[in-house]
């Protein structure tokens, strides 16, 4: 009481009791007073009391977890994601993202910067199901292990007449393209295995199957899904894209050398050939636009260890609607054998996915 009794004084001496305004050195001698008086109680009153029990949080409640960090919540789907390797770091709530469509080539168009953006999409597979078996950020490029595709299933049957069955197989690669103003250029391409049949042992006997640019549209559309937008909109901006016309392919021969002849503008046969590679199965390990080369690994009869050569394929600009294409060595850049020439030119041909208006006999 004694203290609510100095509040409501200390009250009264500052609204201005009396004719005349107390100064503030009035005001703070009348408040050394009272505490030393033993009106406020003194010495005697602190040391004769006693400590209360605490607090007790009743059995239905808890106290809050403070012993962790705060954790950010999730903005546009992704902005808590792990990666494997720490936390991602936070995209924008709202991502400029847009499915572009060139012939049977279609990629994601991203507002974001390409080293933000890695983590995600490292995330992204893994979010799928799928594991790594191989990464460069500094390239741009991830692709998947095989993972069986349980809906396409065969049935077989094996040497001793057994019914057997087997799934096929599926994996994925993902290119990323640094463009101007912060944006990023997505391609995602699929490799198919499909059962040819069983061999000695009952074992399953592989094969390529084709190329499915559906499948790789559905992944993009999945992909923008993982980033914040709504399927919905992921459908609407692939629906909304024309199929641009036919372009020309010719394979011909100069000097004797097989070339590829495409009559289309650079930045489209530059986007159509890492693709087309990527789909025949001739993995794309570099690249520089700049150059107009794509290095990718070719694993045939010229390697003798198994695991491939390095080759290059060269695009030329030769007018505004023609490009030419032609294959080297890796590195020292010599021509290789007419044969291997024309056989690389002839899948990335093939893989275009585009019909030619004429293409020259083999010789």
């Amino acid at each position: 009481m004694k203290r609510w009794l100095w509040v409501g004084c200390l009250a009264g001496m500052l609204a201005g009791c009396g004719d005349e305004p107390l100064t503030v050195e009035e005001l703070l001698g009348e408040a050394a007073d009272v505490f030393e008086s033993d009106w406020w109680g003194g010495e005697e009153e602190y040391s004769s009391s006693q400590s209360t029990e605490a607090l007790r949080v009743p059995p239905q409640l808890s106290l809050p977890d403070t012993s962790k960090q705060l954790i950010i919540p999730e903005l546009g789907g992704v902005s808590a994601k792990r990666t494997g390797r720490g936390q991602a770091a936070v995209l924008p709530g709202f991502l400029e993202m847009k499915v572009r469509r060139e012939g049977n080539v279609r990629w994601l168009e991203v507002g974001a910067d390409p080293v933000t953006l890695w983590p995600h999409l490292r995330a992204f597979w893994e979010d799928q199901g799928f594991e790594l078996a191989q990464e460069a950020p500094l390239v741009g490029l991830l692709e998947t292990r095989w993972r069986e595709k349980e809906d396409d299933i065969r049935s077989l049957e094996g040497e001793d007449g057994s019914p057997y069955y087997a799934a096929a197989r599926e994996k994925f690669r993902l290119r990323m393209e640094r463009e101007p103003n912060a944006y990023a250029n997505v391609y995602i391409t699929r490799q198919k295995l499909e059962v040819a049949g069983v061999g000695g042992n009952n074992a399953v006997v592989w094969k390529p199957g084709r190329p499915n640019p559906e499948r790789e549209a559905e992944m993009l559309i999945r992909l923008m899904e993982y980033l914040g937008a709504s399927r919905m909109e992921g459908v609407a901006t692939l629906e909304e894209e024309e199929v641009e016309d036919t372009v020309g392919l010719d394979l011909q021969y100069i000097g004797g050398i097989p070339v590829l002849m495409v009559e289309d503008e650079y930045s489209s046969v530059w986007r159509q050939v890492g693709v087309a590679l990527e789909r025949s199965g001739l993995y794309v390990v570099d690249f520089d636009r700049s150059q107009g080369t794509y290095v990718f690994r070719y694993r045939g009869g010229d390697s003798a260890d198994g695991k491939g050569i390095l080759l290059e394929v060269h695009l030329l600009a030769r007018e505004e609607n023609l490009t030419l294409l032609t294959v080297h060595q890796h590195k020292s850049k010599e021509p290789v054998r007419k044969e291997l020439t024309r056989s690389v030119l002839r899948a990335i041909l093939a893989a275009y996915a585009l019909v030619p208006r004429a293409t020259a006999d083999a010789q």
